[in-house]
């Protein structure tokens, strides 16, 4: 596959792909997103209950279907609510782990019956500051976080060496 990079004009990228030497297909992607297979554990959190007025988890999992630098694709058994907050723990490349990442959910679609495709926004701190209801910022603690520079920085590497590895392989070929 090759793949030429263009910064648009409101400074998101345009990935020009060519598939196959069929066709080209232009995404407007503000990261470029790579297509990996890992298990993820989440955990969702719920707004306080009129029992006991009190936030809680409910634990969820899935599969990563892509990650990016902005977000990732997961694929599960359970639809997950929109506009929700959710805690995420998964590995990248078996060795470099992300724990108490804070995420948005920003779609849940279902693909199957028994399958949704969930797309996950990672939370900045300015979003947790503005837009994430006080209760929650209670809840996530010191061990939970946003998807801060550093954690940033580590997927989007991990994201770089893996699309450069993919066209070496290619270039083999």
């Amino acid at each position: 596959m090759n793949t030429d990079v263009k910064a648009a004009n409101n400074s998101k990228w345009q990935v020009l792909t060519e598939e196959n030497g069929i066709g080209k297909r232009l995404q407007r992607r503000r990261y470029v997103r790579l297509d990996i297979t890992s298990l993820i554990d989440m955990k969702l959190l719920v707004p306080p209950s009129e029992e006991n007025g009190q936030c809680g988890f409910i634990p969820y999992t899935g599969d990563i279907i892509n990650v990016s630098g902005g977000g990732l694709l997961i694929e599960s058994t359970e639809a997950l609510p929109e506009n929700e907050y959710i805690i995420m723990e998964l590995e990248l490349n078996g060795t470099d782990k992300l724990a108490g990442i804070v995420g948005k959910i920003k779609r849940c679609e279902s693909e199957s019956n028994s399958n949704y495709l969930i797309g996950i926004e990672f939370c900045t701190k300015e979003d947790l500051q503005v837009n994430c209801p006080p209760e929650y910022r209670e809840m996530l603690g010191e061990n939970c976080g946003s998807f801060d520079d550093k954690v940033s920085h580590l997927l989007n590497k991990y994201v770089f060496s893996r699309k450069v590895m993919q066209r070496s392989m290619g270039d083999k070929k």
